[in-house]
């Protein structure tokens, strides 16, 4: 009976340990558009996804956030609230950008001891929102690519937490030009319009 309860006791310990290591942390991005339309600005979410919500708890961060120069300029990265900031984090980017590839790179740390009252029960928050301006609408169409390398992700007491593939991110440029109708169609659209004319005046 003994070796029965003790079996299975096993094969349920084993069944979490092994639930715990599957639910393994992503950083995922989300865009507030899909499609930006000329010139304008969108936003973008770096969000950490898959916690437990019970701990261990997201302490800091040190990560590159990649995305097309040529195409976006004034960026800016404001960070999110549930490690801190602004008053109890630290929090820094510094901007490597070429002419056709630009990298941001974003660190926060936290200073608060007991991060449980803001990240408590939370499988997903937002570590921080990029915002990009697009100044020329002839500067690409087609699809954009955004993504991120991850140095670092620290749990509350500073060790490291094991990161899953990381996807990026892809929004549709348009040059905003707004469409006009053929010729064809233009005529066809007054010939239209000029009979419907005609039948309500011989209505009358």
């Amino acid at each position: 009976m003994k070796s029965k309860l003790f079996a299975v006791m096993f094969f349920w310990t084993s069944l979490v340990v092994a639930n715990q290591a599957l639910a393994q942390p992503s950083i995922e991005l989300d865009p507030d558009t899909d499609t930006l339309d000329g010139a304008g600005s969108i936003s973008v979410d770096i969000n950490i996804t898959g916690l437990t919500g019970t701990g261990p708890f997201v302490g800091g961060y040190d990560l590159d956030f990649e995305y097309d120069s040529s195409i976006f300029s004034g960026v800016m990265a404001t960070p999110g609230a549930s490690l801190g900031a602004p008053a109890d984090s630290l929090f820094g980017t510094t901007d490597f950008s070429f002419s056709t590839f630009g990298i941001l790179n974003l660190f926060e740390v936290s200073f608060v001891f007991d991060l449980e009252p803001l990240q408590g029960g939370l499988t997903e928050f937002t570590l921080a929102t990029i915002d990009l301006f697009r100044a020329d609408p002839s500067s690409g169409t087609g699809t954009t690519a955004f993504s991120t390398s991850i140095f670092s992700v620290s749990d509350d007491l500073g060790g490291s937490l094991s990161i899953a593939s990381n996807p990026g991110a892809e929004i549709t440029l348009t040059d905003g030009a707004a469409s006009v109708p053929a010729p064809a169609t233009a005529l066809l659209l007054l010939g239209a319009l000029f009979g419907m004319g005609l039948r309500s005046r011989r209505a009358r």
